[in-house]
């Protein structure tokens, strides 16, 4: 009795290791993700769906909206599951112009930042990547940021549209959009996500990619452009976990020895 209670013992000890062995090297990888958006209005750009908002934001002079589409603001959130955004960077699209300065507007309580490429002063460091360092960057939160946007040539016109600098609007062609980074941690891991910025449409509503609208005067509108995107991340890796196959000969092999130890007892 004693014997084939320790068979049973060996035997359930042995399943039970195999189990934790399968359960180990099927753990799921952990998502990591993040939403960005743009929009020429602050207050647009936090409340986004309000209709009205927009409606009344739009009816600003050309001179005014203009103005803002070369200092636009976007709104970074991390929505992972855990993981910490680290860094976020962004190529300026359009080669013909800069990333003149940035500067932080808002963000969720706790989360600090520092600006690699460019300062905070117009005119000063310029720069075709705007690059941004973050610490305690958690799921959940956010941070909101206002660049200013100026031509490579110093005698150009002061007046920019992020539109079509960062993306085509209304474009096709993505091939010269902002390649956008950023780069997440969960435990000791590390993973970036790149993705170009696809081409955003007005969805019919007319707007002006300069100081006054070609074919005469007609309401503009302001609206917010949001790009999301996700991958996985191994939040802790730990050391080389035995195939299915290595975890079957390791069974078989356990319940072998357990066989011969109670061979020699009897």
């Amino acid at each position: 009795m004693n014997q084939r209670s320790n068979i049973r013992r060996s035997t359930t000890l042995t399943a039970t290791l195999l189990l934790a062995l399968a359960a180990s090297s099927t753990a799921m990888a952990e998502t990591i993700s993040y939403s960005l958006t743009f929009c020429e209005n602050l207050d647009v750009l936090k409340d986004p769906t309000n209709q009205t908002l927009m409606e009344n934001v739009s009816k600003q002079s050309q001179h005014s909206l203009m103005m803002q589409r070369t200092t636009p603001y976007f709104e970074l959130r991390n929505t992972s599951e855990s993981a910490l955004l680290t860094q976020f960077s962004m190529t300026i699209g359009d080669t013909a112009k800069n990333f003149d300065w940035g500067q932080l507007i808002e963000s969720s309580p706790g989360v600090s930042y520092t600006f690699e490429t460019v300062d905070a002063v117009m005119g000063g460091i310029k720069s075709d990547v705007l690059t941004i360092k973050f610490t305690n960057f958690e799921a959940g939160d956010f941070v909101r940021v206002r660049m200013g946007l100026s031509d490579d040539n110093p005698g150009a016109p002061f007046v920019q549209d992020y539109r079509t600098i960062l993306f085509g609007l209304n474009g096709t062609d993505p091939t010269n959009n902002s390649i956008v980074s950023v780069d997440f941690t969960s435990g000791e891991s590390s993973e970036q996500l790149v993705d170009q910025l696809p081409n955003f449409s007005m969805n019919g509503l007319s707007t002006a990619t300069n100081m006054s609208f070609p074919s005469g005067p007609c309401f503009d509108h302001v609206i917010p452009f949001n790009f999301e995107a996700e991958g996985t991340i191994e939040p802790n890796p730990g050391p080389p976990v035995p195939e299915p196959g290595s975890m079957v000969l390791l069974g078989l092999g356990m319940l072998g020895l357990v066989g011969w130890r109670m061979r020699r007892r009897r």
